[in-house]
């Protein structure tokens, strides 16, 4: 029976898995006084642990050697139900993830063997979308329509973890 295998790049849903514990341990190593659980201070210093946790993923995914053009496909999740997006090729794996991430309320990413999972989370719902790297070898010569609506995709390549981390 074969695994699926899901490993989790990024979630900000909630605290992200950061606790108080956390924040009160990074007070001490920098000499600062916490404030109370579910203070301003504390919120704060969890938006800044996901900025560094995105700049990580970033620059992860930059020096893997697996930041080539990638297709993303997906459906938006509205208060009227689940509407498909028309596929679109991105000059990088960073700048889809980038240009995803903007604007949700919360975001969650998944390496799979196919490519990358990512829910965006907003009022109305759920955004979802699946991001593949394009297999520059396959694709040689296939316009970008071409790519975005094969019946038998150029892009397939698949991303492992050793090859983000």
């Amino acid at each position: 029976m074969k695994k699926n295998y899901k490993h989790c790049l990024i979630d900000t849903y909630c605290d992200g898995g950061y606790t108080y514990d956390d924040y009160k341990e990074w007070c001490e190593i920098n000499d600062i006084e916490p404030d109370g659980e579910g203070s301003t201070a504390f919120w704060k210093w969890i938006g800044e642990q996901f900025e560094n946790d995105w700049g990580d993923l970033d620059d992860n995914i930059k020096y893997s050697g697996n930041n080539g053009r990638c297709l993303v496909g997906g459906a938006l999740g509205l208060w009227d139900g689940k509407h498909g997006v028309i596929p679109k090729i991105f000059g990088s794996l960073v700048e889809a993830l980038d240009k995803l991430a903007k604007d949700y309320d919360a975001v969650q990413a998944w390496e799979t063997e196919g490519g990358i999972e990512f829910h965006g989370l907003h009022h109305d719902g759920t955004d979802i979308f699946f991001i593949r790297p394009i297999n520059e070898r396959r694709a040689a010569g296939k316009s970008d329509d071409d790519i975005c609506y094969a019946k038998h995709p150029y892009w397939y390549t698949k991303l492992y973890p050793e090859y983000i981390f």
